[in-house]
């Protein structure tokens, strides 16, 4: 009943993080596209602007040329000042005879630009717009370098006109350089920009939460299996433990009277055989019940200093005397452990070594080593290895892949290594066989 709500979670929580995934890099690629639309509208309206100054700069020669004593200097002073709430800040009229006049500060490092080097120019030069114009020498192009039926009547530079008294010096310069701050586009490119990056750091906001609230749903869901498996865990022992007490007593008077038989019946006959096989089953039948309450009755651990080396050392002699390879030059002196307990976790790891390693072998390899303050124990069989899938499965009560055995060893191995408050895992070796690994801190 607990693990539908597990599942239902996290299926919501794959939902929430995808749909967040999904809304993050749409706003993301929006606020990008925003801010790509804003430059190219700030471009237009560069250009806009520029053309803008272009008519406001000629109706300005245009209207000195009527006066007695046209005066360049005098037109481009006038024309900063009128114009500089508008963005402008630097321009610069060159006369027929390549003198200048200049008004305002430029920001370009070279401005000697000769007339015969003037072409129709629009750059971008830090935070202003530079302009470069030209009238053809002939005088028949427009201002910025067109022909006459490609211009604008406004663009157009009318020629002095005269009368019977009196010719007007023709003050009509043969370029113009101006610059000038696109005040509105940058503000329109200020604004995309931040909402760019407030698009952005929305998204991230975002994909945080989600991931977080994706990542509690995960651990609430695996918190959720371990108090079911805790639960059924709990139940099992209960069970396990009235089994193993009604069990045991009839079980040891059914062995006794087995081994009575075994030792009366003559050999070689069908009644012999029966009886062995009876003591056989029974044998096995306790083993299971000693497992059943050895996994029931685990208590309180007791630490004390010892000895990990010569802990291996008397569980190899329990198991095999002859039958392992002790590697352990890195192990520390000392270790608090419940020896007892530890000792019940290697003769279980040695025996499942020694079962999984074929006879033509070599013998398995128990290595002792200390690392971050943590005692590593690894016992490396020489066998098949663990079957895909099954690395956390052989820690389940009862789970076995071999004919023979309870499927409690393992079982109770890892609840005495965490109620140390260690780990015990298990993969298969790079090189064949599987490696079980005991990491015991040294203080819980």
């Amino acid at each position: 009943m607990m693990g539908k709500p597990a599942g239902g979670k996290i299926r919501w929580s794959w939902g929430l993080l995808a749909s967040a995934v999904i809304l993050g890099v749409a706003l993301i690629i929006a606020s990008w596209s925003n801010d790509r639309s804003a430059r190219e509208a700030a471009q237009a309206l560069h250009n806009g602007q520029a053309r803008v100054f272009e008519r406001a700069i000629f109706g300005a020669l245009r209207n000195a040329e009527r006066e007695e004593s046209p005066d360049l200097q005098a037109t481009a002073d006038s024309l900063l000042i009128d114009y500089s709430t508008e963005g402008l800040r630097y321009i610069v009229l060159i006369g027929p005879d390549n003198k200048r006049a200049a008004a305002g500060i430029s920001v370009a490092e070279n401005d000697s630009i000769g007339v015969e080097e003037l072409r129709y120019r629009l750059t971008t030069i830090g935070s202003r717009v530079r302009v470069a114009l030209f009238r053809h020498p002939s005088g028949s192009n427009s201002a910025d370098g067109r022909p006459p039926e490609q211009a604008s009547p406004a663009d157009a530079t009318p020629a002095p006109r005269e009368d019977d008294d009196h010719r007007r010096r023709d003050i009509r310069p043969a370029g113009v350089i101006f610059e000038f701050e696109p005040v509105a586009a940058m503000r329109l490119v200020e604004r995309a920009r931040g909402l760019m990056l407030f698009g952005m750091a929305a998204a991230i906001a975002m994909l945080a939460v989600a991931f977080v609230s994706w990542n509690m749903s995960r651990r609430y869901e695996r918190a959720l299996r371990h108090m079911e498996d805790q639960r059924r865990l709990s139940l099992l022992g209960e069970m396990s433990a009235v089994l193993a007490h009604e069990i045991r007593n009839p079980l040891a008077s059914l062995k006794g009277h087995a081994q009575l038989l075994v030792e009366k019946l003559p050999p070689g006959g069908l009644e012999l055989r029966k009886a062995e096989t009876v003591v056989r089953e029974a044998t096995r039948l306790e083993a299971l019940t000693s497992d059943l309450l050895d996994f029931v009755r685990l208590g309180p651990v007791k630490r004390a200093p010892a000895d990990p080396t010569a802990l291996v050392q008397t569980s190899i002699e329990e198991v095999d005397p002859d039958g392992f390879e002790l590697q352990a030059g890195a192990a520390p002196e000392s270790w608090l452990f419940d020896a007892d307990r530890m000792r019940q976790v290697m003769v279980n790891l040695l025996r499942n070594a020694r079962q999984s390693s074929p006879a033509e072998a070599p013998p398995p390899v128990v290595t002792l080593s200390a690392s971050a303050g943590r005692l590593i124990i690894e016992v490396r069989d020489h066998g098949a290895g663990l079957p895909a899938g099954d690395e956390q499965h052989i820690f389940d009560p009862f789970f076995t892949t071999r004919a023979t055995g309870t499927g409690l060893g393992l079982a109770v191995a890892r609840r005495i290594v965490e109620h140390h408050g260690g780990k015990l895992s298990a993969a298969n070796h790079p090189k064949g066989g599987a490696v079980f690994r005991v990491e015991l801190p040294e203080r819980s």
